[in-house]
């Protein structure tokens, strides 16, 4: 079958699409340079490959001890460790601190627990 294509077709296709390109480009930008956006997803990112290490430590070890002095921390991430369990932490942006542990907890919790290696009690 052959299609009659007339240049007022073929302008309105080419129009419709430079737009649906722009309005793309323009959400992709603004998601993308939030500063939110962008730090959050870095520090989830780089939390994913602490708990990733922390459970190939853990393969390698039998246990977790010692994992804190093997993950190569960025500046300001608190890390403690001991036989059964971990915790690995950084001040949130927003509020509170973003948290993974031994559990397999991943995400933001209000204030560290005191006195348990884990994320939430």
């Amino acid at each position: 079958m052959i299609v009659n294509a007339t240049w007022s077709n073929v302008v309105f296709g080419l129009v419709t699409l430079l737009v649906f390109c722009i309005i793309g480009v323009s959400i992709s930008a603004a998601l993308l340079f939030t500063p939110d956006f962008s730090r959050n997803t870095e520090q989830e990112a780089r939390f994913m490959q602490y708990q990733a290490a922390a459970e190939q430590f853990k393969g390698r070890m039998y246990d977790f001890d010692g994992v804190c002095s093997e993950l190569i921390l960025a500046e300001g991430v608190i890390c403690a460790d001991e036989e059964i369990s971990y915790r690995v932490l950084e001040r949130h942006k927003e509020n509170g601190y973003y948290c993974i542990d031994h559990t397999g907890f991943a995400g933001q919790i209000p204030s560290p627990p005191a006195s348990v290696l884990a994320c939430n009690l």
